[in-house]
C-alpha cells in the first residue's frame, strides 16, 4: 500500500521568461499563494511590492510566524500580563475602596493602614491605591488556544 507523505508546505516550480518561478502553496490540498498573499498583506499596511518581492519574502515571513518563538508566543504572553494586571487589581481593589474617602467634592484621600507610618511607604501606598482606582486599561481577553500549542 502506498501512502503519500503530507507537507505543511508546498513548493511549486513553474518555467517563466527569466528562469523558474515559484508559487508556495499551505498544504497539499489547499491552493494558497503566500507571495500573492504577503504583497496583499502589505498593501493592506502601507507597502507595496510586486510578485517577485513577495515570493522573495516568503521565507522571511516563513520563519517569523512559524518558528519565531517569542513572535508566536507574543499574543499569549500579553494575555498572561493582563490577566497578572487584573489579578493584582481585583486583588487590591477591596483595599482601595476600604481606604479611600471623600472630605469634600474636590479632593480625597486615602485612610493608611495602622502599619503605614514612614513616609516612603505612604507614597507607594498613595500610588498604588490611585493605580487602582480605575479598572485596567486593556479589557480582558483570552488568546486563541492555536497560539499557545506549540513550542
Amino acid at each position: 500500500m502506498n501512502q503519500f507523505q503530507r507537507y505543511e508546505l508546498v513548493l511549486a516550480l513553474y518555467p517563466n521568461t527569466r528562469g523558474f518561478a515559484f508559487v508556495l502553496f499551505q498544504g497539499h490540498l489547499s491552493p494558497f499563494d503566500w507571495g500573492v498573499d504577503i504583497c496583499e498583506i502589505l498593501k493592506n499596511n502601507g507597502t507595496t511590492i510586486d510578485a517577485d518581492q513577495g515570493y522573495l519574502v516568503v521565507p522571511e515571513f516563513y520563519e517569523w510566524f512559524h518558528t519565531h518563538v517569542f513572535g508566536y508566543h507574543s499574543s499569549a504572553i500579553a494575555e498572561f500580563l493582563n490577566n497578572i494586571r487584573w489579578g493584582i487589581y481585583d486583588y487590591l481593589r477591596p483595599e482601595c475602596r476600604r481606604s479611600y474617602t471623600k472630605d469634600d467634592p474636590s479632593s480625597y484621600r486615602f485612610i493608611y493602614p495602622p502599619d503605614c507610618e514612614r513616609p516612603v511607604a505612604q507614597t507607594m501606598y498613595w500610588d498604588l491605591m490611585n493605580t487602582v482606582r480605575a479598572e485596567p486599561y486593556m479589557p480582558k481577553f483570552v488568546v486563541t488556544r492555536y497560539l499557545k500549542m506549540r513550542y
